[in-house]
């Protein structure tokens, strides 16, 4: 059973080992970092969080125009 309490370090390392975040420029990964601010006073088991968080992450990468495993593939990442 995971700690509830390393719910928010697993997902920051998660994140910033993706695919996905590898292809947001600077600026997104700084706004990603102000929304995330709050993130480590979520409540409930290590899996509720881990829900919430990729909830959030999820929602991040269609504000910034994801369409599926082919997004940004041939983009110059500023």
């Amino acid at each position: 059973m995971k700690q509830k309490e390393n719910a928010y370090t697993d997902f920051i390392r998660i994140v910033t080992n993706s695919w996905t975040w590898q292809r947001m420029a600077e600026s997104e990964r700084a706004t990603f970092w102000r929304l995330t601010e709050t993130l480590e006073k979520a409540a409930g088991t290590y899996d509720n969080r881990m829900k919430v968080y990729n909830s959030i992450y999820i929602a991040f990468l269609y504000g910034l125009g994801y369409d599926g495993f082919k997004w940004r593939e041939n983009a110059e990442i500023a």
